[in-house]
């Protein structure tokens, strides 16, 4: 017997190219906004220096950046640093968001309190 529909090919996973805005040459602006933010200097700055965040260039917004496990950016998120825009770069993949490696293996999240 034949089937009655036929099945729709399964698309091939495609790596999308990560589109990355221009960098401003500082971060005053990002660094700026992320201490009225209340985030602590100690954190931007190993952020900066580890490439995981930059200023852009055009729109001098927040740019956070996510990496595969060799080393290549694969996921970008925006802040505006006026305003409340958010967004993604073009191409990310969301697999490879960003994030701050812990220092050493836990089992514990500590959260602080907002009530």
């Amino acid at each position: 017997p034949l089937p009655k529909t036929i099945p729709a090919p399964i698309p091939k996973a495609e790596s999308k190219r990560l589109l990355l805005p221009e960098r401003n040459s500082n971060a005053d602006t990002v660094i700026r906004y992320l201490k009225g933010r209340g985030i602590h200097d100690v954190i931007i700055r190993y952020c900066l220096e580890n490439n995981l965040l930059f200023e852009s260039q055009k729109y001098h917004s927040a740019v956070f950046l996510g990496y595969d496990k060799d080393g290549t950016a694969r996921y970008g998120n925006v802040r505006g640093t006026v305003g409340d825009y958010k967004g993604e770069l073009s191409g990310s993949d969301k697999r490879y968001s960003f994030s701050i490696p812990g220092s050493r293996p836990s089992m514990f999240l500590s959260l602080p309190s907002t009530l």
